[in-house]
Protein backbone atom coordinates (compact mmCIF):
# COMPACT_ATOMS: atom_id res chain seq x y z
CA UNK A 1 0.00 0.00 0.00
CA UNK A 2 1.59 3.47 -0.91
CA UNK A 3 1.61 5.77 1.84
CA UNK A 4 2.39 9.45 1.02
CA UNK A 5 5.07 11.36 2.60
CA UNK A 6 3.50 14.57 2.27
CA UNK A 7 0.33 16.00 1.08
CA UNK A 8 0.29 17.20 -2.82
CA UNK A 9 1.64 20.77 -1.55
CA UNK A 10 4.49 21.67 -4.44
CA UNK A 11 3.15 25.08 -5.30
CA UNK A 12 6.15 27.00 -3.72
CA UNK A 13 8.66 24.16 -4.82
CA UNK A 14 7.82 24.60 -8.01
CA UNK A 15 9.46 28.19 -7.62
CA UNK A 16 12.57 26.73 -6.33
CA UNK A 17 13.03 24.31 -8.74
CA UNK A 18 13.30 26.10 -11.98
CA UNK A 19 16.81 25.02 -13.03
CA UNK A 20 18.60 21.89 -12.77
CA UNK A 21 19.24 20.37 -10.01
CA UNK A 22 22.75 18.75 -8.35
CA UNK A 23 21.68 14.08 -7.25
CA UNK A 24 21.15 14.24 -4.01
CA UNK A 25 23.84 12.24 -1.64
CA UNK A 26 23.24 10.29 1.29
CA UNK A 27 26.68 9.64 3.78
CA UNK A 28 29.19 6.93 2.74
CA UNK A 29 28.55 3.22 3.81
CA UNK A 30 30.33 2.98 6.76
CA UNK A 31 32.30 0.03 7.56
CA UNK A 32 34.08 -2.22 10.47
CA UNK A 33 34.55 0.51 13.37
CA UNK A 34 33.29 4.05 11.95
CA UNK A 35 29.76 5.08 13.88
CA UNK A 36 26.94 3.65 12.59
CA UNK A 37 23.91 5.75 13.46
CA UNK A 38 20.15 4.88 13.15
CA UNK A 39 16.86 7.18 13.90
CA UNK A 40 14.73 4.88 16.15
CA UNK A 41 11.08 5.63 17.48
CA UNK A 42 10.33 2.99 20.70
CA UNK A 43 6.70 2.25 21.14
CA UNK A 44 4.89 4.95 23.97
CA UNK A 45 4.38 1.56 25.88
CA UNK A 46 7.91 0.51 26.29
CA UNK A 47 9.07 -1.14 29.22
CA UNK A 48 12.86 -0.92 28.67
CA UNK A 49 13.39 2.31 31.35
CA UNK A 50 10.47 4.52 33.46
CA UNK A 51 9.52 7.73 32.30
CA UNK A 52 9.64 8.42 35.85
CA UNK A 53 12.67 10.20 37.37
CA UNK A 54 14.21 11.29 33.73
CA UNK A 55 14.19 14.28 32.24
CA UNK A 56 13.33 13.75 28.31
CA UNK A 57 16.83 13.64 27.91
CA UNK A 58 17.91 11.38 30.28
CA UNK A 59 14.90 8.70 29.35
CA UNK A 60 16.45 8.61 25.93
CA UNK A 61 20.19 8.09 27.01
CA UNK A 62 17.98 5.43 29.57
CA UNK A 63 16.38 3.47 26.72
CA UNK A 64 19.36 3.15 24.73
CA UNK A 65 21.58 1.56 27.67
CA UNK A 66 19.11 -1.23 28.29
CA UNK A 67 18.67 -1.94 24.92
CA UNK A 68 22.03 -1.66 24.53
CA UNK A 69 22.07 -4.37 27.48
CA UNK A 70 19.41 -6.38 26.13
CA UNK A 71 21.19 -6.97 23.01
CA UNK A 72 24.92 -7.03 24.00
CA UNK A 73 25.70 -4.26 21.45
CA UNK A 74 27.15 -1.10 22.75
CA UNK A 75 25.14 1.87 21.72
CA UNK A 76 24.93 5.29 22.61
CA UNK A 77 22.08 7.76 22.74
CA UNK A 78 22.19 10.65 20.05
CA UNK A 79 20.00 13.80 19.34
CA UNK A 80 16.65 13.44 19.83
CA UNK A 81 13.52 14.40 17.44
CA UNK A 82 10.31 13.96 19.32
CA UNK A 83 9.57 12.20 22.59
CA UNK A 84 10.34 8.42 21.80
CA UNK A 85 12.34 9.30 18.65
CA UNK A 86 15.94 9.86 18.79
CA UNK A 87 19.52 8.80 17.25
CA UNK A 88 21.33 5.76 18.36
CA UNK A 89 24.94 5.13 17.39
CA UNK A 90 26.96 1.71 16.79
CA UNK A 91 30.25 0.93 15.95
CA UNK A 92 31.29 -2.56 13.93
CA UNK A 93 28.20 -2.50 11.64
CA UNK A 94 26.83 -0.28 9.25
CA UNK A 95 23.64 2.25 9.55
CA UNK A 96 21.39 -0.16 7.26
CA UNK A 97 22.58 -3.12 9.57
CA UNK A 98 21.85 -1.20 12.67
CA UNK A 99 18.66 0.05 11.30
CA UNK A 100 17.41 -3.77 10.66
CA UNK A 101 18.72 -4.97 14.18
CA UNK A 102 16.87 -2.63 16.14
CA UNK A 103 13.74 -2.73 13.82
CA UNK A 104 13.35 -6.63 14.52
CA UNK A 105 12.95 -5.15 18.59
CA UNK A 106 9.24 -5.51 20.42
CA UNK A 107 9.48 -2.21 21.69
CA UNK A 108 10.80 -0.21 18.67
CA UNK A 109 7.92 1.15 16.63
CA UNK A 110 10.34 1.68 13.40
CA UNK A 111 13.95 2.42 13.02
CA UNK A 112 15.71 3.69 10.07
CA UNK A 113 19.61 4.70 8.48
CA UNK A 114 19.99 8.17 9.90
CA UNK A 115 21.08 9.52 6.23
CA UNK A 116 22.66 12.77 5.19
CA UNK A 117 20.41 14.93 2.31
CA UNK A 118 21.86 17.09 0.47
CA UNK A 119 20.36 20.74 -1.26
CA UNK A 120 17.98 20.63 -4.10
CA UNK A 121 19.11 24.17 -6.18
CA UNK A 122 17.68 27.32 -6.14
CA UNK A 123 17.50 29.66 -9.46
CA UNK A 124 20.79 31.66 -9.03
CA UNK A 125 19.54 34.93 -11.23
CA UNK A 126 18.84 37.01 -8.60
CA UNK A 127 17.09 40.05 -10.07
CA UNK A 128 13.37 40.24 -11.31
CA UNK A 129 14.44 43.06 -13.95
CA UNK A 130 11.19 44.68 -13.86
CA UNK A 131 9.97 45.95 -16.96
CA UNK A 132 11.96 44.16 -19.68
CA UNK A 133 9.71 41.91 -21.65
CA UNK A 134 9.80 38.30 -22.27
CA UNK A 135 10.38 35.13 -20.55
CA UNK A 136 13.69 33.20 -20.06
CA UNK A 137 16.61 33.39 -17.91
CA UNK A 138 17.83 36.61 -19.88
CA UNK A 139 15.18 38.62 -18.29
CA UNK A 140 16.27 37.77 -14.14
CA UNK A 141 13.42 35.97 -11.74
CA UNK A 142 11.91 34.17 -15.25
CA UNK A 143 10.19 31.77 -12.89
CA UNK A 144 8.31 34.57 -11.63
CA UNK A 145 6.62 35.51 -15.01
CA UNK A 146 3.56 34.61 -16.40
CA UNK A 147 3.76 31.12 -18.46
CA UNK A 148 5.06 31.89 -22.39
CA UNK A 149 6.88 29.98 -25.23
CA UNK A 150 9.46 27.50 -23.99
CA UNK A 151 9.11 28.61 -20.05
CA UNK A 152 5.79 27.05 -19.26
CA UNK A 153 6.69 26.46 -15.70
CA UNK A 154 7.11 29.93 -14.80
CA UNK A 155 4.32 30.62 -11.69
CA UNK A 156 2.89 34.31 -13.20
CA UNK A 157 3.46 35.80 -10.00
CA UNK A 158 1.87 39.22 -10.81
CA UNK A 159 -1.60 37.64 -11.09
CA UNK A 160 -1.26 36.11 -8.18
CA UNK A 161 0.23 39.28 -6.61
CA UNK A 162 -3.20 40.96 -7.61
CA UNK A 163 -5.09 39.11 -5.20
CA UNK A 164 -2.78 39.24 -2.01
CA UNK A 165 1.33 39.49 -1.38
CA UNK A 166 0.92 37.37 1.50
CA UNK A 167 0.25 38.30 5.56
CA UNK A 168 2.32 38.69 8.22
CA UNK A 169 0.08 36.54 10.44
CA UNK A 170 1.50 33.46 7.68
CA UNK A 171 4.87 32.48 9.33
CA UNK A 172 7.07 30.40 6.47
CA UNK A 173 9.50 28.12 7.92
CA UNK A 174 12.41 27.34 5.56
CA UNK A 175 14.15 24.44 6.61
CA UNK A 176 17.44 24.65 4.73
CA UNK A 177 21.26 26.01 5.85
CA UNK A 178 20.24 28.60 7.84
CA UNK A 179 20.22 32.71 6.52
CA UNK A 180 22.75 35.21 6.46
CA UNK A 181 21.16 38.06 8.69
CA UNK A 182 23.21 40.49 6.67
CA UNK A 183 21.33 39.85 3.53
CA UNK A 184 20.05 43.64 2.84
CA UNK A 185 16.35 41.91 1.29
CA UNK A 186 16.65 40.01 4.35
CA UNK A 187 16.33 41.60 8.01
CA UNK A 188 14.85 40.57 10.82
CA UNK A 189 11.53 41.79 11.82
CA UNK A 190 12.27 44.06 14.76
CA UNK A 191 14.25 45.93 11.55
CA UNK A 192 11.38 46.36 9.18
CA UNK A 193 12.23 42.94 7.63
CA UNK A 194 10.21 39.35 7.78
CA UNK A 195 13.08 37.42 9.35
CA UNK A 196 12.21 35.88 12.74
CA UNK A 197 14.74 34.54 15.09
CA UNK A 198 14.67 30.62 14.33
CA UNK A 199 16.70 28.03 15.08
CA UNK A 200 19.73 26.21 14.33
CA UNK A 201 18.83 22.18 15.24
CA UNK A 202 22.29 20.77 13.08
CA UNK A 203 23.43 18.83 16.37
CA UNK A 204 26.73 17.23 14.43
CA UNK A 205 29.36 19.29 15.43
CA UNK A 206 31.37 18.88 12.24
CA UNK A 207 28.03 19.28 9.82
CA UNK A 208 27.65 22.36 11.89
CA UNK A 209 30.53 24.18 11.22
CA UNK A 210 30.28 26.86 13.72
CA UNK A 211 32.14 24.68 16.81
CA UNK A 212 28.51 23.80 18.53
CA UNK A 213 25.00 21.55 17.82
CA UNK A 214 21.60 22.73 18.45
CA UNK A 215 21.08 26.66 19.42
CA UNK A 216 18.84 29.22 19.05
CA UNK A 217 21.16 30.70 16.49
CA UNK A 218 20.13 29.97 12.72
CA UNK A 219 22.73 32.09 10.98
CA UNK A 220 24.70 30.09 7.89
CA UNK A 221 28.19 29.89 8.87
CA UNK A 222 28.55 28.77 5.16
CA UNK A 223 29.03 24.61 3.97
CA UNK A 224 32.25 24.59 1.78
CA UNK A 225 34.17 22.06 1.64
CA UNK A 226 37.73 21.38 0.23
CA UNK A 227 38.96 19.01 -1.68
CA UNK A 228 41.12 16.79 1.32
CA UNK A 229 37.46 16.87 3.30
CA UNK A 230 36.05 15.04 0.39
CA UNK A 231 39.36 12.99 -0.47
CA UNK A 232 40.59 11.83 2.97
CA UNK A 233 39.17 8.58 4.13
CA UNK A 234 39.65 10.10 7.48
CA UNK A 235 37.59 13.21 6.88
CA UNK A 236 33.73 12.75 8.09
CA UNK A 237 32.76 14.51 4.74
CA UNK A 238 35.05 11.75 2.88
CA UNK A 239 33.05 10.92 -0.47
CA UNK A 240 30.22 13.81 -0.22
CA UNK A 241 31.87 14.90 -3.49
CA UNK A 242 34.62 14.60 -5.67
CA UNK A 243 35.73 18.10 -6.04
CA UNK A 244 35.76 20.50 -3.35
CA UNK A 245 32.55 22.97 -3.10
CA UNK A 246 32.02 26.61 -2.10
CA UNK A 247 29.56 27.76 0.43
CA UNK A 248 25.88 27.90 -1.12
CA UNK A 249 23.80 29.99 1.32
CA UNK A 250 21.03 28.00 -0.05
CA UNK A 251 19.26 28.80 2.62
CA UNK A 252 19.46 32.52 2.20
CA UNK A 253 18.55 31.95 -1.65
CA UNK A 254 15.51 29.91 -0.68
CA UNK A 255 14.49 32.57 2.41
CA UNK A 256 14.72 35.29 -0.63
CA UNK A 257 12.36 33.82 -2.74
CA UNK A 258 9.74 33.03 0.03
CA UNK A 259 9.75 36.58 1.72
CA UNK A 260 12.42 39.07 0.50
CA UNK A 261 11.26 42.22 0.53
CA UNK A 262 9.90 43.43 -2.91
CA UNK A 263 9.22 46.94 -4.25
CA UNK A 264 12.42 48.58 -2.58
CA UNK A 265 14.73 49.56 -5.24
CA UNK A 266 17.24 46.66 -4.50
CA UNK A 267 18.17 43.23 -4.95
CA UNK A 268 15.50 40.55 -5.83
CA UNK A 269 11.59 39.79 -5.75
CA UNK A 270 10.13 37.47 -3.60
CA UNK A 271 6.81 35.26 -3.78
CA UNK A 272 5.51 36.46 -0.36
CA UNK A 273 6.86 39.24 0.30
CA UNK A 274 4.78 40.19 3.56
CA UNK A 275 4.66 36.54 5.24
CA UNK A 276 7.33 36.09 8.13
CA UNK A 277 9.76 33.94 7.09
CA UNK A 278 11.50 31.03 10.14
CA UNK A 279 14.94 30.07 9.36
CA UNK A 280 15.07 26.35 10.61
CA UNK A 281 19.32 25.47 9.79
CA UNK A 282 18.97 21.57 9.62
CA UNK A 283 21.98 21.80 6.31
CA UNK A 284 25.61 22.18 6.94
CA UNK A 285 28.85 20.97 5.52
CA UNK A 286 27.49 17.98 3.02
CA UNK A 287 23.69 18.24 4.19
CA UNK A 288 22.13 17.06 6.95
CA UNK A 289 20.81 14.04 8.76
CA UNK A 290 17.37 13.13 8.57
CA UNK A 291 17.14 12.84 12.38
CA UNK A 292 17.69 16.74 12.33
CA UNK A 293 15.54 17.78 9.46
CA UNK A 294 12.84 15.97 10.83
CA UNK A 295 13.25 17.47 14.31
CA UNK A 296 13.12 20.70 12.61
CA UNK A 297 10.55 20.19 10.53
CA UNK A 298 8.79 19.09 14.59
CA UNK A 299 9.79 22.13 15.87
CA UNK A 300 8.53 24.75 13.18
CA UNK A 301 5.22 23.23 13.25
CA UNK A 302 5.39 23.44 16.90
CA UNK A 303 5.74 20.54 18.29
CA UNK A 304 7.53 18.98 20.70
CA UNK A 305 11.62 18.55 20.36
CA UNK A 306 12.68 17.55 23.67
CA UNK A 307 16.04 19.70 25.15
CA UNK A 308 15.06 22.52 22.17
CA UNK A 309 12.84 25.32 23.50
CA UNK A 310 9.38 25.95 21.80
CA UNK A 311 8.48 27.23 19.03
CA UNK A 312 6.66 30.72 19.76
CA UNK A 313 5.92 31.16 16.25
CA UNK A 314 4.46 28.41 14.75
CA UNK A 315 4.95 27.68 10.85
CA UNK A 316 1.59 27.43 8.86
CA UNK A 317 3.96 26.35 5.86
CA UNK A 318 7.18 24.25 5.64
CA UNK A 319 9.48 24.57 2.88
CA UNK A 320 12.19 21.98 2.25
CA UNK A 321 14.18 22.53 -0.74
CA UNK A 322 16.12 19.18 0.20
CA UNK A 323 15.77 15.39 -0.13
CA UNK A 324 16.72 12.32 -2.23
CA UNK A 325 16.15 10.42 -5.00
CA UNK A 326 13.99 7.28 -3.04
CA UNK A 327 11.02 6.48 -1.56
CA UNK A 328 9.89 7.96 2.37
CA UNK A 329 10.32 5.97 4.79
CA UNK A 330 8.45 5.53 8.10
CA UNK A 331 10.34 8.16 9.90
CA UNK A 332 9.42 11.27 7.47
CA UNK A 333 5.73 9.26 7.34
CA UNK A 334 5.87 9.75 10.94
CA UNK A 335 6.57 13.58 11.10
CA UNK A 336 4.52 14.84 8.00
CA UNK A 337 1.27 12.99 9.86
CA UNK A 338 2.10 14.49 13.10
CA UNK A 339 2.64 18.21 11.17
CA UNK A 340 -0.50 17.72 9.27
CA UNK A 341 -2.67 16.99 12.55
CA UNK A 342 -1.66 20.03 13.86
CA UNK A 343 -3.21 22.02 10.26
CA UNK A 344 0.75 23.27 9.19
CA UNK A 345 1.33 22.20 5.50
CA UNK A 346 4.82 20.11 4.25
CA UNK A 347 6.04 21.77 0.67
CA UNK A 348 8.74 19.39 -0.72
CA UNK A 349 11.19 19.94 -3.85
CA UNK A 350 9.59 17.47 -6.11
CA UNK A 351 13.54 16.35 -7.00
CA UNK A 352 12.47 15.00 -10.04
CA UNK A 353 16.05 16.19 -12.12
CA UNK A 354 17.62 14.72 -14.84
CA UNK A 355 14.31 12.58 -15.25
CA UNK A 356 13.84 10.62 -12.42
CA UNK A 357 10.88 9.92 -10.51
CA UNK A 358 9.86 12.13 -7.70
CA UNK A 359 11.93 11.90 -4.91
CA UNK A 360 11.54 11.63 -1.25
CA UNK A 361 10.24 13.91 0.75
CA UNK A 362 7.36 14.78 -2.07
CA UNK A 363 6.90 11.60 -3.16
CA UNK A 364 4.88 8.46 -2.01
CA UNK A 365 6.24 5.25 -0.45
Amino acid sequence: MSRRCSRATLLLAAVLSMLPWPPAQSAPATADGETARALVKFRADTSLVSAKGHSATGAAAARVGALAARLGLPMSAGATVSGFAQVVFATGLTSTELAQRLAQESDVEYAVPDERRRILGAPDDPLYAAGVPGNGPAVGQWYLRAPAGAVQSAIDAEAAWSVTTGHPGVVVAVLDTGVRFDHPDLPRVAAGGNLLPGYDMVSDVDTANDRDGRDPDPSDPGDWLTLNEVTQRSSPFYGCNTVAESSSWHGTEVSGLVGALTGNGIGMASVGRNVRVLPVRALGKCGGYDSDIIAGMRWAAGLNVPGVPANPNPARVLNLSLGAEEACGAAYVDAVAAIDAVGAVVVAAAGNSDGHAVGMPATPS
